[in-house]
């Protein structure tokens, strides 16, 4: 993810606590992360009442390198789930890039000719399920297992981008 230009990059995680312990009491365990600065995001583009004047080029465009943004995460296995104006930023250039992945889940690698089912699972709202799960539809893993594998997946992502800089 070296040529990443879709998604902020992540410069730095901030635990402000010294202790596990402290950190344990922060509201659902803080962390503050140090990302790109872009100027606006797309809410505030829309929804300001500064009066800015999209051409159909610009609308174009913004959609275009929106899509690119979505093709490159789907292609890495990792569904966003949270796409919405506030999470799109914005710069002069109409470059955009996706941020907040909060409640970005990854998908499996799947082998070639196996798809994956939109249904939610039972345990997890909004979670995907691969086309041959048990027969009764319940997730092998238990919720609490899943939360852990996927705060992983998601942590080893985030080391992955931060040793590529």
């Amino acid at each position: 993810m070296k040529n990443n230009v879709f998604t902020t990059k992540l410069y730095d995680i901030i635990v402000p606590a010294d202790t596990q312990e402290e950190f344990d009491q922060l509201a659902q365990g803080s962390l503050f992360l140090v990302i790109d600065y872009v100027d606006h995001d797309l809410k505030y583009v829309f929804g300001s009442d500064r009066s800015f004047s999209f051409t159909e080029e610009h609308v174009i465009t913004i959609l275009y390198n929106l899509l690119c943004a979505l093709n490159f995460l789907h292609t890495a296995n990792i569904v966003h789930r949270d796409i919405k104006p506030a999470n799109i930023l914005i710069d002069s250039e109409c470059s955009i890039k996706v941020c907040d992945f909060g409640l970005a889940r990854t998908l499996p690698e799947m082998p070639q000719g196996k798809r994956v089912s939109g249904k939610a699972s039972t345990g997890t709202q909004g979670s995907m399920d691969t086309a041959d799960n048990s027969p009764n539809g319940m997730s092998q893993k238990s919720e609490k297992e899943e939360k852990i594998q996927r705060r992983r997946d998601m942590a080893a992502t985030l080391t992955d981008e931060r040793k590529d800089r």
